[in-house]
């Protein structure tokens, strides 16, 4: 190939080259005007996703809200109605309790009132009989001691008796002596009577 061959082929090459070129710039702006149009397209989508996303995320949100609200206002309310329920068992099994005692308070203090009139009709009785013997052995000793008086009196006469006697008979005292053991031993019997019956009022013998 001469030289001028060269040339045009050379020539014819750039050209070549420069309209490959020319097509390849074309096809990049293409392309990248496709990518642009791609990335608004999908940008577009992504934000619709997003928007529809967040629309389903935000409706899931308070459908959930409103059934959780739903569920604490029902719970609310059985628990409302299961405290009643016991603070009205609780209530009724008290006040039942209260009533029982208050019976079982009347009823004892019943009895002990009964026990107590009992005891006090049967103290009483006790001490009416024992004062009506205490009376009656008074009288008794009032009596005694008003034998015993006489006998005293009956004693110091018969006492004065004898001695005159004795002067008169010329004794020394043996008959006053004897007079005045047997004297002793009669008192004495009379105050034996006395304590035997005071034992007898008393419940001893």
């Amino acid at each position: 190939m001469t030289f001028d061959g060269q040339i045009i082929s050379y020539y014819v090459l750039e050209e070549k080259f420069d309209l490959l070129q020319d097509r390849m710039l074309d096809n990049f702006h293409y392309l990248d005007d496709k990518i642009s149009m791609l990335k608004i397209d999908l940008t577009e989508k992504i934000d619709g996703v997003e928007t529809r996303l967040n629309e389903k995320i935000e409706t899931v949100r308070n459908d959930l809200n409103a059934k959780i609200d739903g569920v604490e206002i029902r719970l609310n309310e059985k628990i409302d109605g299961v405290e009643t329920r016991l603070n009205e068992k609780i209530e009724t099994v008290r006040n039942d309790l209260n009533a029982k005692i208050d019976g079982v308070e009347i009823r004892l203090n019943e009895k002990i009132e009964t026990v107590k009139s009992d005891l006090n009709a049967k103290i009483d009785g006790v001490e009416t009989r024992l004062n009506e013997k205490i009376d009656k052995l008074d009288s008794r000793v009032d009596k005694l001691d008003e034998k015993i008086e006489i006998v005293k009196n009956d004693l110091g006469q018969i006492n004065s008796r004898l001695t005159l006697i004795e002067s008169k008979l010329g004794f020394k005292g043996q008959l006053v002596s004897s007079l005045t053991v047997i004297a002793t031993l009669a008192v004495s019997y009379f105050v034996v009577q006395l304590f035997v019956a005071l034992g007898k009022y008393l419940g001893i013998s």
